[in-house]
């Protein structure tokens, strides 16, 4: 029997644990201008998700949460998980990015809403329920 992807472990416990190691979250112009252009990149060395600030009027926000999950799960292999770089297949960390998105739709919004002076705008916040979700 198939041993389930630790990447199914992401939730809000591992982003505040992710939070706590000190990774920080932006929105970088510079994402647009690479050819070719990127959505999103993490950066182990200092720790830090970049998304590209043009991504959520271009594309539209399901797509950014899909990217800002994707680049935590890298984080989260990095961080957490603490496994070589190429554990995790770009399609296998998007696929759960995804599968995360799917399962709980407020998970973006929630890691944004840490980030929210460096311009990670969240709309119809004063309504969003932020709950933790118990660990099994």
């Amino acid at each position: 029997m198939t041993k389930p992807s630790p990447l199914r472990d992401f939730d809000y416990n591992v982003i505040e644990d992710i939070l706590e190691e000190g990774l920080q979250m932006v929105y970088h112009a510079y994402l647009e201008r690479r050819s070719p252009k990127l959505y999103g990149l993490w950066n182990p060395a200092e720790a830090l998700v970049q998304i590209n600030p043009f991504l959520r009027r271009q594309e539209g926000k399901e797509l950014e949460d899909v990217i800002i999950l994707h680049e935590w799960l890298h984080a989260y292999g990095d961080l957490i998980l603490e496994v070589p770089n190429d554990r995790f297949r770009e399609e296998q960390i998007h696929w759960w990015a995804q599968w995360h998105c799917r399962q709980d739709p407020y998970v973006a919004t929630y890691i944004r809403s840490f980030f929210v002076r460096e311009g990670f705008w969240i709309a119809g916040s004063e309504k969003a329920v932020f709950r933790k979700k118990e660990a099994a």
